[in-house]
């Protein structure tokens, strides 16, 4: 089984692949509007302009392709120590650290991370609604 890194790597790989496919065929594309320019005068203008569209959608796949390029390269060089400095504390993000713990959300770990306090103080928490709170305390 691939690592993170390996299979982040892999998907930017396969993703720049796709956009130089696909920027290659917009070019034929706007290389065969420039070319019917040239035979068919009363329909110059629109041509002109699909061949320039082509050119434009073949430049943003070129641009793409460049982007998960430098990430597969970057991904590929990166050591585990990099990669670990952008994970966050165990806790999820959805929840502000500043929330009172009487105030009854529950942090959700990660695999790995700290463990969380299990103790609740109910006797905090409205009478109406102590029954949505739900602890291993029984």
């Amino acid at each position: 089984m691939a690592t993170v890194k390996e299979s982040m790597a892999a998907t930017h790989q396969q993703a720049a692949d796709f956009h130089k496919r696909v920027a290659e065929s917009h070019q034929a594309l706007s290389e065969c509007f420039k070319g019917m320019c040239k035979s068919t005068l009363p329909l110059r203008d629109g041509l002109e302009g699909a061949s320039n569209h082509h050119a434009a959608i073949a430049k943003a796949h070129e641009d793409a392709a460049a982007f998960h390029s430098e990430n597969c390269k970057t991904l590929k060089s990166a050591v585990e120590a990099d990669l670990n400095k952008l994970q966050r504390d165990g806790y999820s993000s959805v929840i502000p650290s500043d929330v009172p713990p009487a105030f009854g959300i529950r942090a959700v770990p990660r695999a790995g991370g700290p463990e969380l306090p299990t103790a609740l103080d109910k006797s905090a928490i409205d009478p109406r609604f102590r029954h949505l709170i739900t602890t291993d305390e029984a």
